[in-house]
């Protein structure tokens, strides 16, 4: 069963959505920055790869999580910059992360941006409207670094919500989405491969030409889809790879309810399609 309510910790990060840089204390932002430079290193084996279009009510809370990572693995922090127009890239500055700017919009563009700038042998992709538990990246990894045959992984995510009401038709539409992305994983494992938190093989991705900069959205499916053909993606279950992501998108939809019956339909109408494997 997957949980509705954040833990303690993660509603401590989202404490900072929506708050303005500015009114962010300095001491803050300056130990944030110290936490982001202390675990990264200049030879990774790990590259955290997200990407930002104006994102600057988000942006510093996922920043703020990761910068409380812990990792047995070299790593470092790369954010895209996909043509922000608002203080995006002056939240980077003044954590000190490293980033690079793309100016052909597009997720897809800009994580295949990303993906050509990382250095590490594996790539995590992410967002930057989630909040990331502190054993992410090395609850990802480790699967490939046990088995070669496993190219990909992909984990679950739960919603955090702006106003932090957590209400019982949530917590019955986040049981139905897990028990979705079980099923999928079966045959269509790369349909639940979502771009705020996959990680995959560097060398692989880039053999496969990397993202198709040709799919506005769900190029980060699409590439799960290239990579299954390459060896097994691997949905991790672990709590500790959970993430919690904005729940924005989601009601752009009208509402929980009507989110859900647009994903219901969707999988009625593909549901014979699960029994067998899709082909590029």
């Amino acid at each position: 069963m997957l949980r509705s309510i954040p833990p303690k910790y993660i509603r401590q990060y989202q404490a900072f959505n929506y708050k303005p840089i500015d009114d962010i204390a300095d001491e803050v932002i300056r130990e944030t920055a110290i936490r982001l430079k202390g675990i990264q290193s200049q030879e990774p084996l790990v590259s955290i790869v997200l990407i930002a279009h104006n994102e600057e009510d988000f942006i510093f809370a996922t920043l703020y999580s990761l910068s409380f990572l812990e990792s047995k693995f070299p790593l470092e922090i790369l954010v895209v910059n996909n043509n922000s127009t608002d203080q995006t890239q002056e939240i980077l500055d003044r954590c000190g992360v490293k980033s690079i700017f793309e100016p052909n919009q597009g997720y897809a563009f800009a994580r295949q941006a990303g993906l050509f700038e990382a250095k590490g042998k594996y790539v995590i992709s992410g967002d930057t409207d989630t909040l990331y538990p502190k054993n992410w990246v090395d609850t990802m990894v480790e699967p490939m670094e046990k088995d070669e045959k496993i190219v990909c992984t992909y984990s679950r995510y739960s919603f955090h919500r702006d106003d932090n009401n957590y209400s019982f038709d949530l917590f019955l539409y986040n049981q139905a989405r897990i028990m979705d992305v079980y099923f999928k994983a079966f045959k269509r494992p790369h349909l639940n491969v979502r771009g705020f938190s996959m990680a995959f093989r560097k060398e692989v991705a880039l053999g496969l030409g990397g993202y198709n900069t040709k799919i506005y959205r769900g190029s980060d499916g699409y590439l799960g889809l290239q990579l299954l053909g390459e060896g097994g993606l691997k949905l991790v279950k672990n709590k500790n790879a959970l993430v919690y992501t904005s729940m924005r998108r989601t009601m752009m939809d009208g509402g929980l309810m009507k989110a859900f019956l647009k994903r219901l339909s969707v999988t009625l109408k593909y549901f014979f399609h699960m029994f067998t494997r899709q082909e590029l």
